[in-house]
């Protein structure tokens, strides 16, 4: 017979009727009879076991524990109830044997445990947990059989099986790293062997050197390809010979000079600098060589006379410089750099090549001569401007005489007035046209006198 929903909430209530019937009279074991009772008919193994613990049926619960699907769910429950047993056999029944691990551990079942971490499939985190039991021998087993070489050794090493850990180390691939690995493990020899294998000629060289192969990092270093940086790895590992045979292969006669010197080789470093092209830079080199006789020789080849006059200044060789001075093309220069070197001479000489007769004049007036800065000065085209510079030198004369030929009359007044020519300013304000200007000229000329 189906039951109906009706039917169902009738057999509730009368499940209730006596458990309240119970109550109200007292009887608290009916009662929870009643809701064991009850609870026993629940379909759900884990919920029937778990109210029935609740309600103090300890042996319901464990029967209803027994009847749980999920191992897992099941020994949980068994311990909770105190059959230990029944929990370690329900717990042997998990299929992932980690969790199998787990709780067979927590369970206090070591050699089962043991067996659970043995299936575990990642070598690493089998090894792991086979050392936590106490089983080291099965967890360097396990770590040998982790597939990437550097894992394993690492691993290896930490369980203490230093052989099996070197071994692991020989596998790297990069040569670098598997040195590294080795020499950290003691290994120095299988180091040094691995650290031969280096491509980069340069870092093998360094690598080997720290290992302390002396011998095999100046043989790593005899292969270096730039013979700058071979010069100088080889000299670092106190290798002179090598290091000065490789500098000798730089190109660039500067550099190589250099390198040369550095090593104590100062014949081939002056040898050197005689290859460098630029006269300039060839003379420094010379000079800073120790050699001046050939700094000079080289700087009397620069090209340009000027800068030629001043290294040549710079050296000490005065003759060299004045006479490299007097082939600067430019008068003005040619006067500066001359009178610097001491040849007064020469520089009035120069001074009296320059084309613009201002500035000869002043430079003429510079190096004290007057009388060839006044005829300079009186070749000013511009009146006024000859009318200034003349006075300015002391020719008061040839200054009248030049403002006289300024054509404005009222800038010709105002210079003859400012050289105390009243008459010549008179005479060259009564000549402005504008008669307001002119009577404005000829008041100011008159009050200037007046005061």
């Amino acid at each position: 017979m189906v039951e109906t929903e009706e039917s169902t909430k009738g057999q509730e209530g009368s499940i209730f009727d006596d458990f309240d019937r119970y109550v109200r009279g007292g009887d608290y074991s009916g009662a929870i009879g009643v809701l064991i009772s009850e609870s026993s008919q629940s379909e759900d193994h884990y919920d029937r076991c778990v109210m029935l613990f609740e309600l103090g049926d300890t042996d319901g619960a464990i029967d209803a524990a027994y009847q749980i699907e999920d191992p897992g769910h099941r020994s949980e429950m068994l311990f909770k109830l105190g059959d230990t047993e029944g929990a370690i056999t329900a717990a042997s029944e998990m299929e992932n044997p980690y969790n199998r691990y787990v709780m067979l551990f927590e369970l206090g079942d070591i050699e089962g445990a043991i067996k659970a971490a043995s299936e575990i499939k990642d070598p690493g985190h089998r090894s792991e947990m086979l050392f936590e039991l106490g089983d080291v021998d099965g967890a360097i087993t396990a770590a040998s059989e982790m597939g990437d070489p550097h894992n394993r050794s690492v691993r290896l090493s930490e369980l203490g099986d230093r052989e099996g850990a070197i071994k692991a180390a020989s596998e790297i691939e990069d040569p670098s790293h598997r040195s590294n690995i080795l020499f950290k493990l003691g290994d120095r020899e299988g180091a040094i062997k691995a650290a031969s294998e280096i491509e980069d000629p340069s870092y093998r060289s360094f690598r080997l050197f720290e290992l302390g192969d002396t011998a095999g990092a100046i043989k790593a270093a005899s292969e270096i390809k730039d013979p700058g940086h071979r010069s100088e790895r080889l000299s670092g590992l106190k290798d002179i010979e090598g290091a000065i045979t490789a500098a000798s292969e730089i190109k660039d006669p500067g550099h190589r000079s250099e390198m040369l010197f550095e090593l104590g080789d100062t014949e081939g470093a002056i040898t050197a600098a005689s290859e460098i092209k630029d006269p300039g830079h060839r003379s420094v080199r010379f000079f800073e060589l120790g050699d001046t006789e050939g700094a000079i020789t080289a700087a009397s080849q620069i090209e340009d006379p000027y800068n030629r006059s001043v290294r040549l200044l710079e050296l000490k060789d005065t003759e060299g410089a004045i006479a490299a001075a007097s082939q600067i093309e430019n008068s003005g220069y040619r006067s500066e750099m001359l009178f610097k070197l001491g040849d007064t001479e020469g520089a009035i000489a120069a001074a009296s090549q320059i084309e613009d007769p201002y500035n000869r004049s002043v430079r003429l007036l510079e190096l004290k001569d007057t009388e060839g800065a006044i005829k300079a000065a009186s070749q000013i085209e511009d009146p006024y401007n000859r009318s200034v510079m003349l006075f300015k030198l002391g020719d008061t004369a040839g200054a009248i005489k030049a403002a006289s030929e300024i054509e404005d009359p009222g800038y010709r007044s105002e210079r003859l007035s400012g050289l105390r020519d009243t008459v010549g300013a008179i005479k060259a304000a009564s000549e402005i046209e504008d008669p307001g200007y002119r009577k404005a000229r000829l008041m100011e000329i008159f009050h200037h006198y007046a005061k």
